[in-house]
C-alpha cells in the first residue's frame, strides 16, 4: 500500500487530500471506521485499474466470459449456474469496478491487461 496526501484550509474546515493505493479493497472500510463523526469521504478509482485481488475466484471466471460477450444464461450454462446468481455475480463486479455497464467492465479488463508485444521487463525501461 501507498500513501500521500496533503492539508488545504479553505472556508471553515480543514479539507484533507489523501491518495492511497492498495489492491485490499477492505482498507476502505477501515478509513471509514477511523474518520470522524460528521466528516465526509469522497471515493475515486483510477481508470483502467481492476482490482483483481478483491474479486472472487467466481467473479474473476465471469469476468473472463464477459469479455467474451457471454449472455448472463450463457455465462450460466458454461459454469453450471443459474442465470440469477450469474446476475448477482456480474452485480458485485460492477460495484467492485465501480462500473455501470458490462461494456464498461470489459474496456476496464482491456485497458488493465498487459500489452502482448511487450515484456514487463522492458516496459521497466
Amino acid at each position: 500500500m501507498r500513501c500521500g496526501g496533503r492539508q488545504r484550509t479553505g472556508g471553515r474546515k480543514p479539507m484533507l487530500y489523501l491518495a492511497i493505493e492498495t489492491d485490499d479493497i477492505g482498507v476502505l472500510a477501515v478509513i471509514r471506521a477511523a474518520l470522524p463523526q460528521g466528516s465526509r469521504l469522497h471515493v475515486g478509482r483510477v481508470p483502467g485499474r481492476v482490482p483483481e485481488a478483491g474479486l472472487t475466484a467466481r467473479q474473476r471466471q465471469i469476468l473472463g466470459c464477459l469479455a467474451e460477450g457471454l449472455s448472463n444464461k450463457e455465462i450460466g450454462r458454461k459454469l453450471s449456474l443459474s442465470h440469477f446468481t450469474v446476475r448477482n455475480h456480474v452485480s458485485a463486479v460492477m460495484r467492485l469496478l465501480d462500473a455501470s455497464t458490462r461494456q464498461e467492465i470489459v474496456a476496464r479488463m482491456a485497458e488493465a491487461a498487459p500489452d502482448p508485444g511487450t515484456d514487463d521487463a522492458e516496459a521497466g525501461s
